[in-house]
């Protein structure tokens, strides 16, 4: 009998009766029909399961021509070599994909291994750059903050001078004004203008407030005599003769060279009733400063006026 030919797609079929023209066999668990027609061998799969040649062949008669069925069987063996020379192909640009990949991969490892003491030098040069823009930006915030404050300071200085000029030409509402805004740009303020607020404060005739400025200006700078001189005069205003001498005081120790505040003193203890210790304070005051005309004038209203020889000192 001749070697049969069977469908490659199927395994090598095992047969069960081979001196039979028809038999029955096993091909991946299914029964097939193994038989001759026209000197040809063929195989039938997925047929029902026969116990005898004569069947066989009854049932191979059904099926179609030897032509037909060797032509689908060539149909199926011109696709497994074609599915299998694919597959090669495939597989052989799969793996020579992989070999270029595989050296893409090495080339791209050396050049970052490459890159990596650029990139760290870049780094660094970036953060230098970082830190000196930084630093360029804070050297101009201070020299923006420092030209600020000196232009607060140069008005500041204007209103406390336009301030003191409305003050001795007697015009109080202006004095006051001026003093008012400079007091109000604070540190950029001369010391003196809270004391210099307080005492045309008083003198324009709104005594609450300029008392609570003349005290508030001592505290806030204790080694100034004038606040303590104004608060002085401010306290005789309101008659609180027993204030004024302490103030006063307070005002010659903190600058015994002050004649405005020993002739502060002086009018004090004369509203007080001492007038031995008035004249005293009021020669005192002329002593310190020989031009302070209030002290003379105070000393003439009592008919006193400084010795010759305290004169000549004086004008020494």
């Amino acid at each position: 009998m001749a070697k049969p030919r069977y469908c490659p797609v199927l395994s090598r079929p095992s047969v069960s009766d081979s001196g039979a023209t028809g038999a029955i066999v096993k091909c991946k668990g299914k029964a097939c029909a193994l038989f001759k027609v026209e000197e040809e061998i063929c195989l039938l799969d997925d047929i029902p399961t026969v116990g005898s040649s004569s069947e066989v062949m009854q049932v191979v008669e059904e099926m179609p021509s030897t032509l037909e069925l060797q032509a689908a069987v060539e149909a199926i063996e011109r696709v497994e070599e074609s599915v299998s020379g694919s597959a090669e192909e495939a597989r052989a640009s799969f793996l020579g994909l992989t070999d270029e990949v595989r050296g893409g991969s090495e080339r791209v490892e050396e050049v970052l291994e490459e890159l990596v003491p650029v990139i760290k030098d870049v780094t660094r040069e970036m953060l230098s750059i970082r830190d000196a823009v930084r630093s360029i930006d804070r050297q101009r915030q201070e020299l923006s903050a420092e030209r600020e404050q000196a232009r607060a300071g140069v008005k500041a200085l204007l209103l406390y001078q336009e301030g003191l000029e409305h003050f001795h030409a007697g015009r109080m509402s202006e004095a006051i004004r001026a003093l008012r805004e400079c007091v109000l740009l604070e540190e950029n303020a001369p010391p003196d203008a809270p004391g210099a607020l307080g005492a045309a404060l008083v003198v324009g005739g709104e005594l609450p407030e300029g008392i609570r400025t003349l005290k508030k200006a001592a505290e806030t700078h204790p080694s100034l005599a004038a606040p303590m001189t104004n608060l002085a005069f401010a306290c005789l205003k309101i008659g609180k003769f027993d204030e004024a001498e302490e103030a006063a005081r307070e005002a010659i120790k903190r600058d015994p060279q002050s004649g405005a505040a020993r002739n502060t003193l002086g009018n004090a203890l004369f509203r007080l009733g001492r007038t031995p210790q008035a004249v005293d304070a009021w020669l005192e005051a002329v002593a310190v400063d020989p031009s302070l005309e209030a002290a003379r004038e105070n000393l003439r209203r009592q008919r006193i006026l400084p010795t010759e020889e305290l004169m000549e000192r004086l004008t020494m």
